[in-house]
Order: structure tokens, then C-alpha cells, then sequence
């Protein structure tokens, strides 16, 4: 499956999480809590635990956008950086967030390699 999967940090917290990306309009009962008005990633793997995030450092990754070693790359959907992975692209020497838009149409990630989260506010 070509479903997207989302990066961003905690609000409450340092921590990345990844998963999927949910906006919720209004406050819900899940059966198991409720989840108030607000934007969520939620876990992959049992898709109920709710992480209240900070759209401001919002990533995506789509399956075929892996480094030379495997990992994820995440482009940043903000148009300043924020979340985005930070990429060598080994043929241009280019160390800069992926920003959707911008550098996500690189189509050869075979020589990149992921540095870093850009964090910068």
C-alpha cells in the first residue's frame, strides 16, 4: 500500500512520533477516551494511542522516499523546513531540509543519506 505516513513533535513533549495524520473537527468519544478538537498523529501499529502534535514541524514520507541506507525520508510541509529531514545528496553535495514542493522531485535517493531533523524556529 502507497498510504503516507506523518512525523511531527509531541506538544507536550521532545519526542518525534510517526503515524498516521488525523485532523479531528469536533470532540469524540472513541470508546476508549475522548479526543478533543485538534490535529493527531496516530499510531501505527495499534491505531488508537493519539499523539497531540505541533503542526508546525508536520512531515510526510511516502514509501519509495528511503536513503541509501533505508530510512525514512521525511519532506517537511512546512514551507520553511520545519520537520523535514535534513539529506546529503551525494551527486550535488546538497544539505538542506526536504520541503515538500522543493527538493521532494529529487527521484534518485540511491546516494542520499539523512542527517538530521531540521528543527530550526
Amino acid at each position: 500500500m502507497n498510504i503516507p505516513i506523518f512525523r511531527a513533535k509531541q506538544i507536550d513533549g521532545d519526542e518525534w512520533v510517526e503515524g498516521y495524520y488525523h485532523k479531528v473537527h469536533r470532540a469524540v468519544d472513541v470508546g476508549y477516551g475522548d479526543i478533543e478538537k485538534g490535529e493527531y498523529i496516530f499510531d501505527v501499529e495499534d491505531g488508537i494511542t493519539a499523539y497531540d502534535i505541533d503542526t508546525k514541524t508536520l512531515a510526510i514520507h511516502f514509501p519509495n522516499m528511503i536513503d541509501k541506507n533505508g530510512t525514512k525520508i521525511f519532506a517537511s510541509l512546512s514551507k520553511y523546513g520545519i520537520g523535514g529531514d535534513i539529506v546529503d545528496v551525494g551527486y550535488n553535495y546538497i544539505r538542506e531540509p526536504m520541503i515538500m514542493g522543493k527538493i521532494i522531485y529529487v527521484y534518485n535517493y540511491d546516494n542520499s543519506e539523512v542527517i538530521g531533523i531540521y528543527n530550526e524556529q
